[in-house]
């Protein structure tokens, strides 16, 4: 089957291989692995011809599975997560393929959960992802 159109998957999340891009000592749960060609195989099945991968809790702050599915793949798009203290350069994000990053309400304030972001957060990074033209989405 091939790509039908112009069809977007709005949220996938991808994992592992777990040997090549470890998981997070603190996170809050263990997924078992979703790699690239796993899902692009499914957005094929599906007969999309676009996906947006976000970043999971599972890898906290980690990026870098994101960041080269992304320099792999032209058709993909990212939605990074990230505390205000942490936060990658903005600059050069979006020519790298990321569109947003998002933040969630169920953060508490000051909250250290691996991989969320709370609206501090957004309060803090909001300035940057302007300039950088990205946009904020909540969970």
């Amino acid at each position: 089957m091939t790509a039908v159109g112009n069809g977007w998957d709005c949220h996938a999340h991808l994992f592992g291989p777990h040997d090549r891009y470890p998981l997070a000592a603190d996170r809050s749960y263990t997924p078992p692995e979703a790699v690239a060609s796993q899902y692009l195989v499914l957005l094929e099945r599906l007969g999309l011809s676009h996906g947006v991968l976000v970043h999971p809790s599972a890898y906290g702050g980690d990026h870098t599975l994101l960041f080269e599915a992304l320099a792999a793949h032209a058709n993909l798009r990212g939605v990074i997560v990230t505390r205000s203290q942490a936060a990658p350069s903005m600059a050069g994000l979006r020519d790298r393929g990321v569109r947003a990053a998002r933040f969630s309400h169920r953060s508490a304030s000051g909250a250290n959960f691996a991989g969320s972001a709370s609206f501090d957060d957004l309060l803090a990074l909001a300035p940057g992802l302007a300039d950088a033209g990205l946009h904020a989405g909540e969970r």
